[in-house]
């Protein structure tokens, strides 16, 4: 976004709050940026960084937590019932068992 060591300012904002501050670019041209929301955000916030000529554009979307599990993550996964689980390998396994039982019986007979 901006040369080494020239300043480049970044604001923040939501609805109509805003907050603008300055930091300097690496070398390369990137900025780090930390950002700390308030406990209860929640929705999109846009970030816009310029250096004067250059204007660079991200958004923050911020989802509320899971209240059902209590440990502050989403579910996002589905916890299958061991029976049916073992119900579905002991399938599986009857299944290839059929499979080996018809094909020795079909070259007994044809052998026979």
């Amino acid at each position: 976004m901006t040369g080494a060591g020239r300043p480049a300012t970044l604001s923040s904002f939501k609805a109509e709050s805003t907050a603008t501050f300055v930091k300097a670019a690496d070398a390369n041209g990137g900025i780090a940026l930390n950002v700390a929301l308030p406990s209860d955000a929640s929705g999109s916030y846009a970030v816009t960084g310029t250096d004067g000529t250059t204007i660079g554009t991200a958004t923050l979307t911020v989802a509320a937590v899971d209240a059902g599990t209590g440990t502050g993550l989403a579910h996002t996964g589905y916890e299958a019932p061991l029976l049916l689980i073992w119900g579905a390998a002991g399938a599986l396994m009857l299944g290839i068992a059929l499979v080996v039982v018809l094909s020795i019986v079909r070259r007994q007979r044809a052998n026979a």
